[in-house]
């Protein structure tokens, strides 16, 4: 049937009421359902086209996903589009800017490269259609003829939703349009947003408009980072305000550092805006550790009011590296004169809840014997929950406080307590080796104890490596242990690649062709660990998988190795 065909005049207003009714995603399913037939995918945007057409017919902003779709657009069409938009329904459609879908925008920026006399030449568009059209405009070059809206609804759209998605720009090699970033981590716009931006009045109104929208509406859903235009142009009762809405982190240190990098702001104006931010406030101590770091730039003694506002609430340390965070507080702990960094640490020692962010520092004033003094007051005993951050300092102390931490275990009696000290005492062997750890420790080698998500993030390498370190026959003892159990068995199975001697292996493998679960939604542990043992397990699973096994092993080894592998295992196919 010829296009013409595909609906007949009284049918078009039902379809496109239907249309204004719907989301945008559920467009195509109703036109091939008002066909009454099936229609060609590759049809669809031309269908779309025609109803789009239709003189006087408003055109439903769910149309706009298939009329994008088409291969080739003409200027005059997009022009009438979007003259005859009828009112628009967000339902479905991703949005550039408030009010402009980006299906829109993106026909509209074809059309424009291709010819911008029919767009340029419209006149009476709706507010947001008309804003639309200029946002298109500026990215050609063309003066913005509200720039200051353009930039509020940018700046609104990036502070909700971190970004501008699939933003056409430039052409590239072909002709076409590419996508690209007008950002850069750090928030500066990158060379590709100049033009952009130099239409509707260049950087500095950006970074306005970026400031005016963070301090009204929403609290912002982007870092420091992203605002970091806006910091660097806030006047300093702005700062506080807009501080107080973001959501800081340990990690926003360095990028408040940066941001305030150029300002003019002297160490007693920074105090006086963090006290104004509260004591007990993150922001607070960021301003303070800032002051102090350029009172050490500036070679002069810290104030002595950034003593209490340092709480070490911007502690982050992972395992195997500090963390900048821990860095830049050591620095500035010692960089204090006196007594004072040692005061600050006993003080937050002292404090409800800080123990274990106190840790970290403890070695920095030798001479007042705090890390001594800390293990004294240790309260871990009545933890209900794993301390990873007290795990983590309790092993920075060192070999020597080993005894003292396996004394602290016999005697816990709380589980998230048992598994605090238990780990530590693991970063304590890890980090002792090659040196290969006592037979009577072989007992902290354990599989069971930990939940999954603690086991795959915090324990399984270090237990890795001290397997591997162990002489075979106490290797296998603690492996066996593991897979004895079945709560623990699939733990113990991601790790047997470490000493995968044949008996074990086979073992393990005579386990799981039986049904045995590793507990573990979608067999996560099996499937780690068949794809660790690779070809060493090869032959075993495929004479399991041949001789009647389990159905999860079947899945587990098609996971693990993929189809083409596991169709081999079967005899199907040659490997």
């Amino acid at each position: 049937m010829t296009k013409r065909s595909w609906f007949l005049p009284r049918q078009r207003a039902r379809v496109m009421a239907c249309l204004r009714a719907c989301p945008a995603h559920e467009a195509a399913t109703i036109l091939c359902r008002e066909l009454g037939e099936d229609v060609e995918v590759e049809d669809l945007s031309a269908l779309a086209w025609e109803l789009a057409s239709e003189e006087g017919l408003p055109v439903e902003a769910a149309l706009l996903p298939l009329l994008e779709a088409a291969p080739v657009v003409a200027a005059p069409a997009v022009a009438g589009v979007l003259s005859r938009l009828g009112p628009l329904s967000m339902a479905g459609l991703s949005e550039l800017v408030a009010g402009w879908p980006l299906a829109l925008d993106r026909l509209c920026c074809r059309a424009w490269h291709a010819d911008p006399g029919p767009l340029q030449a419209l006149t009476g568009l709706r507010p947001e259609l008309a804003r639309g059209r200029s946002l298109v405009a500026a990215r050609f070059g063309v003066s913005a003829e509200q720039p200051k809206e353009l930039l509020a609804a940018l700046a609104r759209q990036l502070l909700d939703e971190g970004g501008w998605h699939g933003l056409l720009l430039e052409p590239g090699e072909a002709g076409e349009l590419q996508e690209v970033e007008l950002l850069d981590c750090q928030g500066r716009l990158c060379d590709e947003g100049s033009v952009l931006f130099e239409a509707l009045g260049g950087a500095e109104h950006w970074a306005q408009a970026l400031l005016d929208q963070a301090l009204r509406g929403p609290p912002p859903a982007v870092g420091l980072e992203i605002l970091a235009p806006a910091v660097e142009r806030a006047a300093p009762e702005q700062l506080v305000a807009l501080l107080r809405r973001l959501r800081l982190s340990a990690d926003s240190l360095a990028a408040l550092e940066a941001a305030l990098e150029a300002r003019s702001l002297d160490v007693d104006l920074l105090l006086k805006l963090a006290e104004q931010l509260g004591a007990d406030s993150l922001a607070a101590e960021l301003l303070a550790l800032v002051a102090v770091r350029r009172s050490i730039r500036e070679a002069r003694t810290p104030p002595e009011a950034c003593d209490a506002l340092i709480r070490l609430r911007s502690v982050v340390w992972e395992r195997g590296q500090p963390g900048s965070s821990v860095e830049v507080l050591a620095e500035c702990l010692r960089s204090l004169p006196g007594r004072r960094g040692g005061d600050l640490l006993e003080r937050e020692l002292l404090r409800d809840g800080a123990r274990s962010r106190v840790w970290p520092f403890l070695g920095l004033f030798p001479e007042r014997g705090l890390d001594e003094r800390a293990l004294a007051r240790l309260q871990i005993h009545s933890q209900p929950d794993l301390d990873r951050l007290a795990a983590l300092s309790l092993a920075s102390l060192g070999p020597e406080v080993f005894v003292r931490l396996e004394r602290e275990l016999h005697h816990a009696t709380q589980p998230g307590a048992r598994r605090t000290l238990h780990l530590a005492l693991l970063y304590i062997l890890s980090d002792a080796l090659p040196k290969v750890p006592e037979p009577s420790h072989d007992r902290l080698l354990c599989f069971g104890l930990w939940a999954p998500h603690d086991f795959a993030e915090l324990v399984r390498w270090e237990l890795e490596g001290l397997l591997r370190a162990l002489p075979w026959r106490r290797a296998s003892v603690v492996l066996q242990a593991g897979l004895r159990e079945r709560a623990s068995f699939g733990r113990a199975f991601a790790c047997l690649h470490c000493l995968p001697r044949p008996a074990l292996v086979e073992a393990a493998v005579g386990r799981l062709a039986a049904g045995q679960p590793t507990r573990e939604q979608s067999w996560d542990w099996g499937v780690d660990g068949l794809r660790h043992l690779g070809r060493r397990a090869w032959d075993l699973v495929g004479a399991a998988l041949r001789d009647g096994a389990a159905e999860s092993l079947h899945l587990q080894a098609g996971l693990a190795w993929g189809e083409e592998v596991y169709r081999a295992l079967l005899g199907l196919e040659d490997v």
